[in-house]
């Protein structure tokens, strides 16, 4: 039975996103054909990807798709406006994968979650759920050793955001805008090494590959 990973991008898509939209664009289709080798490369691991876009509405444009049956971001869906309701994109993310793996009849010992916060800004749209609340979720789930969260922001105090909301500090990284491409670039890196290491029954204990200095 393959190795199974399910690999969840929550990208900020509110108003401040406006000057990158490129850039966010074509860097989350390279890295969808980046992944795309690699589920060829570990045939032997099945990779499931899916996508989030939020303002103050969220969105899951995608979820729990083979890699192969992905489709590519267009501009006609990745529409930057609006507030940023960071905690209700987390929340309904993570609620939506724990009951796809709970309905699931048998949830192997080795599947993995990864889930990937993008954002430029900070939250102040949210209705549904609090930073206590994701923080609280985040590390219960953490806690059981078969997800993993990660946290990109394009602001001074990235580290600190991630941290208050339970995300361990090797996995949050603070990015510049105009560095999108390098910032999807590393993600990619870093789910190659993921991949390795799951395929040896590694745990290198971060997913950022070269952010745990």
């Amino acid at each position: 039975m393959k190795k199974k990973t399910y690999y969840h991008i929550i990208l900020d898509q509110s108003g401040s996103m406006q000057d990158c939209i490129e850039p966010t664009i074509s860097g989350f289709n390279e890295q969808v054909q980046v992944i795309r080798s690699l589920q060829q490369r570990y045939a032997e691991q099945e990779l499931s990807i899916g996508l989030t876009c939020f303002n103050d509405e969220v969105n899951i444009v995608s979820f729990g798709r083979p890699v192969n049956e992905q489709r590519q971001l267009t501009r006609e869906e990745y529409r930057p406006n609006g507030p940023t309701a960071l905690y209700d994109a987390i929340g309904e993310t993570v609620l939506r994968i724990k009951d796809r793996l709970a309905s699931t009849a048998q949830v192997q010992e080795d599947t993995s979650v990864i889930v990937v916060i993008l954002t430029d800004g900070h939250e102040n749209a949210s209705r549904l759920f609090t930073g206590k609340g994701i923080s609280n979720l985040i590390r219960g789930l953490e806690a059981g050793g078969k997800w993993t969260f990660t946290y990109l922001g394009a602001t001074y105090d990235a580290r600190e955001v991630a941290a208050a909301l339970s995300i361990k500090r090797e996995n949050s990284m603070a990015f510049e805008k105009d560095q999108m491409k390098e910032t999807y670039s590393k993600l990619s890196k870093s789910l190659g090494n993921f991949f390795e290491n799951k395929k040896y029954n590694r745990n290198s204990g971060s997913f950022l590959f070269g952010e745990n200095e």
